[in-house]
C-alpha cells in the first residue's frame, strides 16, 4: 500500500476532555448530578431552547418525545426512509403508523411537497431529519404542520451547532433530539438530549427518562417510565466537548471545504450540499455516483476502497426496504425512487474533526484509482444514441470552446457594427457545456425527430449561438463573417430560415419559453425521448408571458423542459434590481411548480455537473439560474450597462482580442 489507511471517523478527544471524565470518578456523583444539569443548560442554550433533557442515546430521546406529545397507536407520523432506522423505531414503539414520503435528491431531506400529499385525517405528527446535518427544508416543514395543525419532532441528532435562516438546529417544532455518538459534532460515547421550550413535555420525558419518577429520590411511580438516563461520566464529556463545539465545527467545515474543491472535477460523483454552507454542522461526508453507476458497481467501489485502506460505507440504506419494515408496514420497492436511487449510490468517505489535507489528498487519490478501475467508470458509460460510447467528459475542451465562442462573438459584432455583444459573452460556458457535453444533436442529425432541442429565447445573444455551431461543424466557420450583412442567413437575432441547428426564431424577449413549452408539451404527448433547454434571459422574466408559460409547464409537468437564465442582472437600459427586481427569483419559480438550482454559470464543472442530471426531480420542469457576469472575458465590457448595445472599435476591439489571447 502505496499510502497510509484513512478510518471512516475518529472520535476528538482532548485531554481536556480526559481529566473531566477523570474528575467524575473522584466525587460520590456518578448519575443525575450536576454535570448533566449544567450539560443540559449548554446544549438546550445552543439550540435556543428552554430546556434540556438528557438521555442515553438519540433514539432513547426521540421515543419519549413521541410518548410525551401523546403519539399512538392508530396516529399516523409522517417521517423519511432516508435516516437511520431509529427515528422510524421511536414511532413503532408507540405503535403509531411511520408514513414514509420521498426526499429532495439535492438536500437528502424530506420532499415539502410530498409531505403535504401525504396527510390524512389520522396525521398526528411530522418527525423530519436533518439528513448529514443538513438544515434545508426545516422552516418548511413547521410552517407544513401549523398550517395543519400537527405536531413535530425534530430529528436534529445528526446537527448539532447547524443554522438555518438564523434560527438553530434544535428550535423547530414542539422539541428535537441530539444525539452524541462517537462519529458525531461532539461525543460522550453514547448519549442524546431532548430540547424543548415546553414545560409539560420536560416534566414528562425527565420522568419517564428516570423510570416514571419526578424526584430521583422518590419510591413513587406516577406512570410508565425507562432506564434512560445519561450518568456524570458521559455529561462530564459532553460538557467538556460543548466548550469547543465552535472550533470543532469550524475544522469539520474546513474539512468538507479541502474535499469539496478537491472533488470538484470528479465527474464520476455528486458532491453533498448544505443549506447554509458558512454555518454547516457536517456530521459525515456523503458522495454520490452519478446516475450510470448501479448499486452493484457501487458496492464493489467499497469493497476496492477497503482494501487500499480507505474506510467508507454505505449511507444510508431505505428504511423502508429494511426486512422487517417490509414484513410490517408492506412497503415494497419502487415506492420511494429519490429514496433509492441516491441510497443505491452513496458512499461515506473518511470524515472527522482532524480530518488532515495529507488524508484528504489520500483519499481522492485512491477514490480516482478505484473509479477508472471500476466497469461503471465515465470514460465508459455505457452506449449513447446509435450505439456509440458518449465521449468523456473533458471539461477543459469546454473551457476552451467558451472561449473561442468569445473570440468569434467579438469578430462579429466588431465587423458588423452590431450590439449585444456582452450578452453573448456572459453566456459562452453555458453554450459550451450544452454543445460539448448535454445536447443530443450533431450536424447530420438535426432533423432526427429524437433530437434534443435549445431554445435562445434571449436571441439577441445569437452571435454566441451562431459561433457554437460553427465550432460544431453545423454550418461552415465563414459564415460567421457574414453576420448581420444584409442578405446573410445570419440575422441580428435568432433565425431558424437556413441555419443548420437553430430550432426557431428568437428575438422577441418573454416568446421563447413558451415555445420550448410547446415542443417539450408535443414530445409528452407523442412519446418521445428528447429534451428541449431554454437559455432565457433575466430581463425577460419580467415579461408577463415568461410566468405564464411557466405556470404552464408546471402544470403539466413537464420534467423533459429546462430552462436556464443567464442571470447577469443588467438589462438595456440598467441593472434589473432598479428596473424591476427579481428577487427572491429561484422561489418564484419554485412557486410554480419548478425544481431550481443556482450556480455559476461561469464554473464549467458546475454547469456540466447541473445539466447532465436533469430533470432536477422526477414530474417537473427544471430551471437552472446560472449567476454570470454581463460582458464576462473582457475586463473593460464585464458588468458594464453600456455594453449592452455597444460594439468594440479601435484600440477596444484589439484589447479585448488581446485579453482572450487572439491575435487577428
Amino acid at each position: 500500500m502505496e499510502h497510509e489507511e484513512v478510518p471512516l471517523s475518529r472520535p476528538d478527544i482532548s485531554d481536556e476532555d480526559v481529566e473531566a471524565v477523570v474528575s467524575v470518578l473522584r466525587t460520590d456523583r456518578l448519575s443525575i448530578g450536576p454535570q448533566i444539569e449544567a450539560f443540559e443548560v449548554a446544549v438546550a442554550g445552543r439550540a435556543g431552547r428552554k430546556y434540556g433533557i438528557g438521555v442515553n442515546s438519540g433514539t432513547s430521546g426521540l421515543h419519549l418525545c413521541v410518548r410525551a406529545l401523546g403519539i399512538g397507536e392508530g396516529d399516523e407520523v409522517i417521517t423519511t426512509p432516508f435516516s437511520f432506522v431509529a427515528t422510524t423505531n421511536a414511532i413503532l414503539f408507540e405503535r403509531a403508523r411511520p408514513v414514509f414520503v420521498d426526499i429532495d435528491p439535492e438536500t437528502y431531506n424530506m420532499d415539502p411537497d410530498a409531505i403535504e400529499a401525504a396527510i390524512t385525517s389520522r396525521t398526528k405528527a411530522i418527525l423530519p431529519v436533518e439528513v448529514f446535518g443538513n438544515t434545508a427544508h426545516f422552516e418548511e416543514y413547521e410552517q407544513i404542520a401549523r398550517k395543519h395543525g400537527l405536531l413535530m419532532i425534530e430529528d436534529c441528532c445528526e446537527a448539532l451547532g447547524g443554522y438555518l435562516g438564523g434560527r438553530p438546529a434544535g428550535s423547530f417544532g414542539e422539541c428535537g433530539v441530539f444525539g452524541f455518538y462517537p462519529n458525531k459534532q461532539i461525543t460522550t460515547g453514547e448519549g442524546g438530549m431532548i430540547v424543548t421550550d415546553s414545560e409539560r413535555t420536560q416534566d414528562l420525558c425527565r420522568a419517564m427518562r428516570n423510570q416514571g419518577r419526578n424526584d430521583q429520590t422518590s419510591v413513587i411511580h406516577p406512570m410508565l417510565g425507562y432506564n434512560y438516563r445519561l450518568g456524570e461520566m458521559t455529561a462530564a464529556l459532553g460538557n467538556a466537548q460543548m466548550h469547543r463545539l465552535d472550533e470543532i465545527l469550524q475544522k469539520r467545515r474546513h474539512a468538507a471545504n479541502t474535499y469539496n474543491e478537491m472533488l470538484a472535477d470528479v465527474e464520476e460523483i455528486r458532491l453533498p450540499t448544505m443549506a447554509e454552507p458558512e454555518k454547516a454542522a457536517w456530521f459525515v461526508y456523503v458522495i454520490r455516483l452519478a446516475d450510470h453507476f448501479t448499486q452493484d458497481q457501487r458496492d464493489e467501489i467499497i469493497e476496492r476502497l477497503h482494501a487500499e485502506g480507505i474506510g467508507c460505507r454505505p449511507y444510508f440504506s431505505p428504511i423502508h426496504l429494511q426486512p422487517f419494515i417490509r414484513e410490517l408496514l408492506g412497503t415494497r420497492p419502487g415506492q420511494f425512487p429519490e429514496t433509492e436511487r441516491v441510497g443505491n449510490l452513496s458512499i461515506a468517505l473518511p470524515f472527522h474533526t482532524n480530518m488532515t489535507l495529507k488524508a484528504i489528498r489520500n483519499v481522492k487519490q485512491v477514490l480516482l484509482k478505484v473509479l477508472a478501475a471500476s466497469s461503471g467508470r465515465a470514460f465508459a458509460r455505457g452506449r449513447g444514441r446509435g450505439g456509440e460510447a458518449p465521449a468523456p467528459r473533458d471539461l477543459d475542451a469546454c473551457r476552451e470552446l467558451a472561449n473561442r465562442i468569445r473570440v468569434h462573438a467579438v469578430r462579429m459584432v466588431h465587423h458588423a457594427r452590431s450590439s449585444h455583444i456582452a450578452t453573448s459573452l456572459s453566456m459562452a460556458e453555458i453554450l459550451a457545456v450544452l454543445y460539448e457535453k448535454i445536447l443530443h444533436i450533431a450536424p447530420d442529425s438535426v432533423d432526427d425527430p429524437d433530437r434534443d432541442r435549445l431554445v435562445l429565447s434571449k436571441g439577441h445573444g445569437c452571435a454566441g449561438l451562431y459561433a457554437v455551431l460553427a465550432e460544431k461543424g453545423f454550418f461552415p466557420k465563414d459564415w460567421l463573417e457574414s453576420f448581420c450583412v444584409d442578405g446573410s442567413r445570419l440575422a441580428g437575432h435568432a433565425t431558424h430560415w437556413g441555419v443548420p441547428g437553430v430550432e426557431v426564431s428568437t428575438g422577441s424577449l418573454g416568446h421563447g419559453l413558451s415555445m420550448a413549452n410547446g415542443m417539450a408539451y408535443v414530445g409528452k404527448l407523442d412519446g418521445r425521448a428528447y429534451r428541449v433547454f431554454a437559455v432565457l434571459s433575466d430581463g425577460e422574466c419580467d415579461e408577463g408571458s415568461t410566468w405564464e408559460a411557466a405556470m404552464f409547464a408546471g402544470h403539466h409537468g413537464l420534467d423533459n423542459l429546462i430552462a436556464i437564465v443567464d442571470y447577469n442582472k443588467i438589462q438595456s437600459l440598467g441593472h434589473v434590481k432598479d428596473i424591476l427586481d427579481l428577487e427572491p427569483f429561484a422561489a418564484k419559480w419554485r412557486s410554480f411548480g419548478w425544481s431550481v438550482e443556482e450556480i455559476d454559470g461561469h464554473d464549467v464543472a458546475q454547469v456540466d455537473r447541473t445539466l447532465e442530471r436533469v430533470p432536477l426531480k422526477r414530474g417537473r420542469p427544471a430551471c437552472v439560474v446560472a449567476h454570470t457576469v454581463k460582458g464576462k472575458g473582457v475586463s473593460f465590457m464585464q458588468d458594464d450597462v453600456l455594453w449592452h448595445y455597444r460594439h468594440p472599435q479601435g484600440e477596444e476591439y484589439d484589447a479585448a482580442l488581446r485579453e482572450l489571447g487572439y491575435t487577428e
